[in-house]
């Protein structure tokens, strides 16, 4: 059986996931591939079904929590992928415990310390602050993706208006605990950080590495996901960049995405 991890980001939800793991499951052939697909999500501490419990909030210890769940389940490794913060997170898992990590596909994400793009804070600050769902929806998707994808026709519809339907379907993450988790999960974003040195150890461990990057990414830089592929190097590193791709890659190319996960996956057995 291949286990998969999927490790979403900042204050999102578990069900985010859907559309890489709906395309996943048609293109897994159990026969083909001679196992069955078992994937993991969760909800990261802080947001959804998960405690929120005041303190400060470290990568670190948010890779802590997965492997955690790990043990509990019985997993001795799996195949690991994060977006965004969860790609920090599978970072930090993977310098920690390589051994468990069968392959490590990083979407989206970063080292930390990056410089900010100031076009993504208006829409940030809506997603994260407004007093509506509807205020929290509308930010999100212009955070997440570039305007003109939003506009394209889709029948009688717009891009945008799907979108909004969609992320309006997910559960309200805007539960009591909410701005608490604003808070701590928002400094564990701030104060990540990985060294050329502990790079160096998932480098080393030799299991395959896919880097994804999006080029009108406002949220989190394309050049940080160029700074991981050259301090990653090694034949088992692969890396493709979306050219008219926002941060929310897991939907708008939820089928490309999800190729290059199979075929990290796949890479592990060889």
């Amino acid at each position: 059986m291949e286990r998969l991890v999927l490790i979403m980001g900042f204050l999102q939800l578990k069900e985010q996931w859907g559309p890489v793991i709906d395309v996943m499951m048609k293109k897994w052939d159990a026969k083909k591939q001679g196992r069955n697909l078992t994937i993991l999500t969760f909800d990261n501490r802080g947001v959804g079904g998960t405690d929120a419990p005041l303190g400060r909030y470290t990568t670190s210890q948010m890779a802590e929590d997965a492997v955690c769940l790990l043990d509990h389940l019985g997993w001795e490794s799996a195949h690991f992928v994060g977006i965004s913060m969860g790609g920090m997170i599978s970072i930090e898992l993977a310098c920690a415990y390589p051994e468990r990590v069968q392959s490590l596909s990083l979407l989206v994400s970063t080292r930390g310390r990056y410089i900010p793009d100031m076009r993504s804070m208006i829409p940030l600050l809506g997603a994260i602050f407004s007093p509506t769902q509807t205020g929290v929806v509308k930010n999100t998707v212009s955070l997440n993706y570039p305007s003109d994808f939003l506009d394209r026709p889709i029948g009688d519809q717009d891009v945008r208006s799907v979108l909004e339907r969609h992320y309006a379907t997910l559960p309200n993450r805007h539960k009591p605990a909410g701005y608490k988790a604003l808070l701590c999960q928002g400094m564990a974003v701030q104060t990540h950080y990985v060294s050329d040195e502990r790079l160096k150890v998932i480098a080393k461990a030799g299991f395959p590495i896919l880097i994804v990057g999006s080029m009108r990414d406002i949220l989190i830089p394309p050049e940080e996901s160029v700074k991981l592929l050259q301090r990653l190097p090694g034949d088992q590193v692969r890396a493709f960049f979306f050219k008219n791709g926002g941060h929310g890659i897991d939907t708008q190319f939820a089928e490309e995405v999800a190729d290059g996960l199979v075929q990290t996956m796949k890479r592990a057995r060889l």
